[in-house]
């Protein structure tokens, strides 16, 4: 009889981490493919526009915009990696030629319209917020 409910109780932790996390993995790596243009909270009067574009193959571009139109500089390019643990979200920035863009980023919110990541750096914690601008 024990058996029984050791078996109860371990069918749905098995659940879990084989049906229900690669689940939530799937849907942070389809939320998160897109044009994400970052928000200067820091610098309201900032006019230059910073974009992320995360393509469904891996790959993550930095962008530039000036304010008042011109050539887009692209500033960077590189790969990530999205990651899920039980509660928490994760998105890893490798293999960019600058070294200050390569950072694990633990994801705080994620939906349609809006993204803001966390790091800890040297200096304490660095708050990145986007509004999406295209899928």
């Amino acid at each position: 009889m024990k058996n029984i409910y050791k078996i109860l109780i371990f069918l749905p932790i098995v659940f879990l981490l084989f049906v229900i996390i690669p689940g939530c993995k799937k849907a942070l790596d389809n939320k998160i493919v897109g044009t994400w243009s970052v928000v200067h909270v820091d610098d309201m009067s900032n006019k230059i526009i910073d974009e992320w574009i995360f393509t469904k193959n891996n790959e993550i571009y930095f962008n530039e915009l000036p304010p008042y139109g011109g050539p887009i500089t692209h500033l960077d390019t590189g790969q990530y990696v999205t990651n899920t643990s039980m509660n928490k979200k994760y998105v890893e920035i490798v293999q960019c030629h600058h070294y200050y863009n390569n950072n694990k980023y633990r994801v705080m919110k994620l939906n349609k319209k809006i993204m803001k990541l966390i790091i800890e750096s040297k200096n304490g914690l660095q708050f990145i917020e986007f509004t999406k601008v295209a899928d």
